[in-house]
């Protein structure tokens, strides 16, 4: 019996080790807040999500790459799944992660009961598309360019069912007349009223 159990430990112990490391004490995403770090509780990769709401419950999350030292690295495939009262979303994304974080080339879907509301694709860093496209299938509209925290700055081209704005893009606002201003992810008020 001594030796089975030695047996089975010698084999128990380099899966143990292989575990990655916890998440810095602190910043896990809990209920409440707006953003922290996700474990896949499969593997004991993690990475950092943002842009949660106060009502997220029941969050879940899984990574297909590697994770050496605890945050999610490589390519490979993420999703975190959580509820907003009835409602179930979703953050998919497919590219490459750094310290658990997007970069370089990507797509990044936002569902809604399996549908998707927000596709972004194209170049991101720092976890945040930068460069590329923005569609909103339920709006028909579709924005291609230069981004900044998820709204068009920089030269830009958005298309709304099938009507094109071209230009130069400030925080998510577009002047396409003398007092007529097109926005993105702000109201248009806002970028009347704001001193861009």
């Amino acid at each position: 019996m001594p030796r089975i159990l030695f047996a089975f430990l010698l084999l128990a112990l380099p899966a143990l080790a292989q575990r990655p490391p916890a998440p810095p004490e602190g910043q896990l995403l809990r209920p409440g807040a707006r953003e922290g770090y996700v474990v896949d509780p499969s593997n004991g990769c993690w990475a950092w999500m943002s842009g949660m709401r106060p009502e997220t419950t029941d969050l879940r999350y899984t990574w297909t790459g590697r994770c050496p030292e605890g945050r999610a690295e490589g390519p490979g495939r993420s999703t975190l799944t959580w509820r907003e009262g009835a409602m179930e979303r979703q953050m998919i994304h497919e590219g490459t992660l750094e310290r658990g974080k997007a970069v370089g080339r990507g797509t990044l879907a936002h569902m809604e009961d399996g549908e998707a509301v927000v596709l972004e694709s194209g170049e991101f860093a720092d976890d945040m598309l930068v460069q590329g496209r923005i569609e909103v299938p339920r709006a028909g509209l579709v924005y291609e360019g230069a981004v900044t925290r998820g709204q068009p700055n920089g030269r830009g081209r958005l298309v709304v069912q099938g009507r094109a704005f071209e230009g130069d893009w400030r925080l998510g606002c577009l002047q396409v007349g003398p007092e007529l201003w097109l926005a993105f992810g702000r109201s248009a008020e806002s970028c009347r009223t704001q001193d861009l």
